[in-house]
């Protein structure tokens, strides 16, 4: 692939499914409220991706280059402090 294609609009090889669902969660970004974190480190033991860690023993911090979007973290944060939110322009 290259720089110019988007990971939408590759055509899958004869026979292989399309990579649909990796497409729409790449569109997507986990973020953490740092005022809410409590830096327990669920989201860290939850991440497929390892795209978290935990800054400095107080908050989580998502790496935006590993995170897929796919949301495993959220939905397990006991606090509620991460969001999936849609991806900037040009990440």
């Amino acid at each position: 692939m290259t720089n110019d294609e988007s990971p939408s609009i590759i055509a899958a090889s004869a026979g292989e499914r399309p990579r649909q669902g990796k497409d729409i969660a790449m569109k997507k970004l986990a973020v953490v409220d740092r005022g809410v974190c409590v830096a327990c480190g669920v989201c860290v033991k939850n991440c497929p991706k390892g795209a978290i860690s935990v800054y400095r023993g107080c908050y989580a911090a998502v790496a935006d280059e590993k995170c897929v979007g796919c949301g495993l973290c959220a939905r397990q944060c006991p606090a509620g402090c991460i969001a999936i939110r849609e991806r900037s322009e040009g990440k």
